[in-house]
């Protein structure tokens, strides 16, 4: 296979050296390390990072430069980035009148978190209504990120932003869910253009049992037996909200909660020459005939390293 010629375009920066995006399904936001001889970006600016080779690239990152380094010896300029939801991670709800917080009446879960995403100046949303109904949510003394992860330890939802900065909120579990296809496909092996290095299952994670505590005194559980545990015997994951204000929410968070957790956690790390279009959350699917990591799976982590040794991407994956 002939050699690619890397390309990369950066906002307001000349020759860079190294590019590092990080993705994970756990982080709010990703980030982006860049390696540089000059720039006229400085803290606080927004940034877009076109990554890949001269006939196949893309945007791959959006986001706001949190930190600039210069190293003394090598004169080389590092940017420290972070996507679009770092906003909210910083933005700090404090109301200035105690007895008058942020405050909703009534509200499906996605519209709160779409409003609590405004006080963050985050505008480009993307979100279904989840038909759960908060009655009285109220927020004060928390990021806009923590609050809305009360929202979803509740109703076991997840939000993310993508390469171009939108934000979702979406019922977008950790693993490939039913009726979802892959985007992408991979072979492994001496012919294909995947390596495996890791393939591993664990109970770790497994919860078989969920109590969930709302305003006192309401509280609801599920449960059911595993298969991958001893039997009668259950491991228990708690959820405990005062966003929770009835015991049909409280009864309906277990359920969601159970339906998340009571299952193995199967992943698979694995590395494939740089490609710019592959970001968490895509569903590829993987052919092997050996290891057992033949299937659908979500790409749970994905970085990104682009620099003089060449581009590649490493991804861990999940079922």
């Amino acid at each position: 296979m002939p050699e690619k010629s890397l390309y990369a375009s950066i906002t307001g920066t000349t020759t860079p050296i190294s590019v590092d995006v990080m993705e994970s399904y756990t982080d709010i936001s990703s980030s982006c390390n860049i390696s540089c001889v000059d720039t006229t970006l400085g803290i606080g600016d927004d940034i877009s990072v076109d990554l890949g080779y001269d006939d196949d690239h893309e945007v791959i990152f959006t986001g706001i430069v949190k930190q600039v380094d210069q190293d003394a010896q090598t004169g080389l300029i590092e940017l420290t980035c972070y996507s679009t939801l770092i906003k909210a991670v910083d933005f700090f709800i404090a109301a200035e009148d105690f007895d008058n917080p942020f405050t909703r009446t009534n509200i499906d879960a996605t519209e709160l978190v779409e409003d609590l995403l405004a006080l963050a100046g985050i505008t480009s949303f993307s979100g279904t209504l989840s038909n759960f109904i908060f009655t009285e949510p109220t927020f004060n003394l928390v990021s806009v990120a923590d609050a809305i992860n009360q929202i979803n330890a509740v109703i076991a939802w997840h939000i993310w932003d993508d390469a171009t900065g939108t934000v979702y909120f979406e019922d977008r579990r950790p693993y490939v869910m039913g009726g979802e296809t892959p985007s992408f496909t991979f072979t492994t092996g001496d012919s294909g253009n995947i390596l495996t290095t890791k393939y591993e299952r664990s109970e770790s994670e497994l919860r078989n049992k969920v109590v969930v505590y709302g305003l006192n005194p309401i509280v609801a559980t599920a449960s059911s037996a595993s298969p991958y545990l001893p039997a009668g015997f259950y491991k228990t994951a708690v959820v405990a909200s005062p966003l929770i204000a009835s015991q049909e929410q409280a009864q309906l968070s277990a359920n969601y909660n159970l339906e998340l957790y009571n299952r193995l956690t199967t992943s698979v790390d694995a590395e494939v020459l740089g490609d710019p279009s592959l970001h968490v959350n895509d569903i590829v699917s993987i052919v092997e005939s050996h290891t057992g990591v033949t299937g659908n799976w979500l790409l749970f982590k994905v970085s990104h390293a682009w620099g003089e040794d060449g581009y590649s991407t490493r991804m861990v994956l999940k079922q």
